[in-house]
């Protein structure tokens, strides 16, 4: 039987649950997003939620769980709430983003999220350069270039020596052969101005920040452990 799920125990949203392809659906749904039927009984909540979507009783607001986790020296002190929000202080870095409707239970929803999803979020749009990407796609392009004859032996070797530069090289011999390395932004710019290269701009790579990255790979597979502990307990209790 579809059951009505109250905002308390679904991140904020009230919804209700279907009984034939076990998803999630937002109160304002007619039909599932699954299975496109409509529920098949009211969608009244119980006693204890309220008698109506309207007027349901107040749950006291969204709880909140904290949790500590180590890895050698390496820490992250971690608040989840129950409507979506997640912060983190750590050594990597402080991080946060608020998921306003996970779909599911919040602390399931982290379980199941993907490292890739998960450092978009806490990027949220910042980034930083990545010169070893960037050099890789450079010195790609100028044997790209070399093989289709649009660059001649001579033009090959100085843009190279942009990148690659001789033991020789340095800033008394000019611009070129001066960057043995793309370390920042500084020395992306630097090449970017010296290069002559046809659309330069493309070929400077970014990524999501490292401090996210290594959070990410260092101490979120702990807090998740925790979690799945933490849900795994309350399934025991609930089945005695």
């Amino acid at each position: 039987m579809c059951k009505y799920i109250d905002s308390a125990f679904i991140g904020g949203m009230p919804g209700w649950g279907c009984c034939r392809c076990r998803l999630y659906n937002g109160i304002h749904r007619p039909v599932c997003r699954g299975c496109g039927e409509a529920p098949c009984a009211p969608l009244t909540p119980d006693n204890q939620t309220g008698t109506v979507f309207a007027t349901r009783k107040n749950h006291g607001g969204p709880q909140t769980r904290s949790y500590t986790v180590r890895r050698g020296l390496e820490w992250a002190r971690i608040w989840i709430t129950d409507d979506g929000c997640f912060t983190t202080l750590s050594d990597h870095g402080n991080f946060g983003y608020w998921w306003s409707c996970p779909g599911c239970e919040f602390r399931k929803f982290l379980c199941e999220m993907d490292d890739y999803y998960l450092s978009r979020k806490l990027a949220v749009g910042r980034h930083e350069f990545d010169g070893e990407a960037s050099v890789k796609t450079i010195r790609s392009r100028i044997c790209d270039l070399r093989r289709q004859q649009c660059l001649t032996r001579e033009q090959a070797q100085a843009e190279w020596d942009l990148v690659h530069p001789k033991p020789s090289s340095g800033w008394g011999d000019g611009m070129r052969g001066a960057f043995s390395n793309m370390d920042n932004e500084i020395e992306a710019h630097e090449w970017y101005v010296a290069t002559d290269l046809g659309d330069a701009a493309e070929l400077l790579k970014y990524r999501t920040p490292m401090q996210i990255q290594m959070f990410i790979k260092r101490l979120w597979p702990l807090f998740v452990a925790q979690l799945r502990e933490e849900l795994a307990q309350e399934v025991a209790v609930q089945a005695q």
